[in-house]
């Protein structure tokens, strides 16, 4: 038994050697210290009452945490800290969920992502007359901000705010510049449900978290789970426990930054498209913008709610970095700033003080497609749709 415990030992090492040695392989980037994401992106935050992150790369979590307050001194009830698995609200984070939920379906129909919407929709609108223009908007210009429609005005329900878009005319051609409006992606949610014939939230479930094993993931949560939102030097704060199952679509999706990581993953990973609708997913910017990093692209989104008239609210980015590297921030204070930005520093950062890591910059070819779309500033304060409850504005 000696013996063969010793030569299975040396096959073990022997084999090891034997993948080390593989030419092209080159060495893992060594894993990241527990605390080395958590300050570096601290580093990048202004004052804010609480934050929680996940980092993954390769599809595995490298590091979570969280920090300051998930809720404050209420009557008398103590305040309670914010912690990883608290689920928060995403805010327009979720747009590039729905993105990629709506390009899983469009392939799966054998749907053109440049045919008009609106045929898809029709029978839902009833007997409203598009105004000029609508009928011809694109999916793909949807997705990409590029649709002309502008922000509306508000009713009751998604639904009858639509009604209402399609009788105004738009603010601009469809597929000129980019505006971007909440309106588009609550079309993309409506046109979800009337090509699966399935709830919005139900499709999402099944289609993308679940075989992300994204548990917990969910579009209502009750206030005793709540999660405060802040507004700048603001103690007392206010609980964030909107009910969106209407709503969502450009917004909306509660969960951890943990869940939210693993569905990054896939996306990253094209688990869920092909790879053509991938790549183009990401050159025009159907759900993503790009922003260059040291060894490459990477993809990103903030989020924003405003909750109050006092400004409270949250802020959110994710970002799509190098070397299978996904992120996930969430910033429990409406502090002017872009969360993904912060991310972007922090993975520069990181690169700078691992100059021993091997470059996991792209294929010159691949680069130039993925970066053929610049970069495009977010206006945070845009985030705010037309179609919310008047309430729930500024």
């Amino acid at each position: 038994m000696a013996h063969l415990r010793v030569v299975s030992i040396g096959l073990f090492l022997a084999s090891m050697l034997a993948v080390i040695a593989v030419p092209g392989l080159g060495r893992e980037p060594r894993r990241l210290p527990e605390d080395q994401w958590s300050g570096l992106l601290k580093a990048g935050l202004p004052a804010v009452a609480g934050y929680s992150y996940a980092v993954h790369r390769n599809g595995k979590l490298i590091d979570v945490g969280a920090a300051g307050l998930r809720r404050p001194t209420v009557d008398s009830s103590p305040a309670i800290e914010l912690r990883p698995n608290a689920s928060v609200q995403f805010a327009s984070v979720s747009k590039p969920i729905t993105a990629i939920a709506l390009l899983r379906l469009l392939e799966r129909k054998s749907i053109s992502v440049d045919s008009p919407f609106y045929p898809h929709v029709a029978k839902v609108m009833g007997k409203i007359s598009p105004a000029a223009g609508i009928d011809a908007i694109t999916f793909a210009q949807l997705l990409s901000h590029r649709s002309g429609f502008g922000f509306g005005y508000a009713r009751s329900t998604r639904l009858d705010s639509l009604r209402q878009l399609l009788q105004q005319p738009l603010v601009q051609a469809p597929g000129s510049a980019r505006v971007y409006s909440n309106v588009n992606y609550a079309w993309v949610r409506t046109a979800i449900e009337a090509i699966s014939g399935q709830a919005y939230g139900d499709f999402v479930q099944r289609e993308i978290f679940r075989p992300a094993g994204a548990g917990g993931m969910t579009l209502s949560i009750p206030a005793s789970d709540a999660v405060f939102a802040f507004a700048v030097n603001d103690e007392q704060g206010a609980a964030l426990a909107l009910d969106f199952e209407d709503e969502a679509g450009p917004y909306g999706w509660y969960g951890t930054p943990d869940a939210m990581a693993r569905v990054l993953d896939r996306i990253q990973q094209g688990s869920y498209l092909t790879a053509e609708l991938q790549t183009r997913m990401l050159a025009e910017g159907l759900g993503w913008t790009a922003a260059p990093v040291s060894d490459g692209t990477a993809y990103r989104h903030d989020g924003q709610w405003v909750l109050d008239r006092q400004q409270r609210g949250i802020r959110t980015g994710v970002a799509l970095l190098p070397g299978g590297v996904t992120a996930v921030l969430f910033v429990n204070t409406n502090a002017p700033f872009s969360p993904s930005a912060v991310i972007l520093r922090a993975y520069r950062a990181w690169r700078q003080q691992n100059p021993k890591a091997p470059s996991w910059a792209a294929a010159a070819s691949e680069s130039a497609l993925l970066t053929a779309v610049p970069p495009i500033a977010h206006d945070e304060h845009r985030y705010r749709t037309s179609i919310l409850l008047p309430h729930r504005t500024r």
